[in-house]
């Protein structure tokens, strides 16, 4: 309901703001955020795609608390979004949901997508997670478009020994 965006754009201001510091204050605006659910996720998006860089670093944080019902519209921005900063965002904020979002992103990953969705994916995902999903960097170094295979090596290095594992399958 219009009311309902109204009050989750107002409670969304105060939880990003990064001037609210008192913890009890800012965890009470975060469970009504949860409340809020659609109204919610509209506002906390609508700052990580159109928020200055504080403000947008800021929502990328509060989404993690908000969880699931914002995993399909972050994918969706990772994937369709031609900004960079903006994919790199959503990519944090689903990192900040869990394992959850990174298990959407290989799924995605490992459907009918063109190159380019590919790449996108391969750009952001959380290295944390990355060797959880294996299968789909193997298969992105086996791709056969070169930019999706570069964006699995550079994927790789961002591992670091974390990607050793994948390393190993290599060889």
């Amino acid at each position: 309901t219009p009311l309902a965006a109204d009050m989750a754009k107002n409670v969304v201001k105060p939880v990003i703001d990064s001037n609210t510091f008192e913890r009890d204050y800012r965890a009470v605006l975060q469970a009504k955020l949860r409340e809020f659910g659609d109204e919610s996720s509209a506002a906390l998006l609508g700052q990580i795609v159109n928020g200055p860089p504080a403000m947008r670093d800021a929502a990328v944080v509060v989404a993690g608390t908000v969880g699931p019902p914002l995993i399909d519209p972050l994918v969706g921005l990772v994937v369709e979004t031609a900004s960079l900063d903006t994919r790199q965002a959503a990519a944090r904020a689903l990192a900040a949901i869990g394992g959850m979002a990174q298990q959407e992103l290989a799924q995605r990953l490992e459907g009918d997508i063109n190159d380019e969705m590919r790449v996108r994916i391969l750009e952001v995902l959380d290295v944390s997670g990355a060797a959880s999903l294996e299968g789909s960097v193997l298969a992105a170094l086996e791709h056969a478009s070169p930019a999706v295979r570069d964006s699995a090596c550079a994927l790789l290095g961002r591992m670091g020994p974390g990607g050793a594992p994948i390393m190993r399958r290599l060889i």
